[in-house]
């Protein structure tokens, strides 16, 4: 389970939410039944799990005031 990507972690979590079977979502996904009730087991578990890539949103390039208020500066 470990070398899945967040992808197919979504698409077994999505697949079981829509009401497949665990059989059924194992050969939707191309993975073992076993995978398929690791990945539920964790989801049950701790909920949906956002990217595990640590701050992986690009960072902004506004500075100043305009930054603060979320702004874009205007020249005049």
């Amino acid at each position: 389970m470990s070398n899945l990507t967040d992808f197919e972690r979504g698409q077994i979590v999505g697949a079981q939410l829509s009401g497949l079977s665990v059989v059924e979502t194992a050969k939707l996904c191309n993975v073992s039944t076993e995978t398929v009730i690791e990945v539920m087991t964790m989801y049950d578990k701790h909920g949906p799990l956002v990217s595990t890539k640590e701050n992986s949103r690009q960072k902004s390039k506004m500075k100043g005031k305009a930054a603060v208020k979320g702004k874009v500066a205007r020249r005049k």
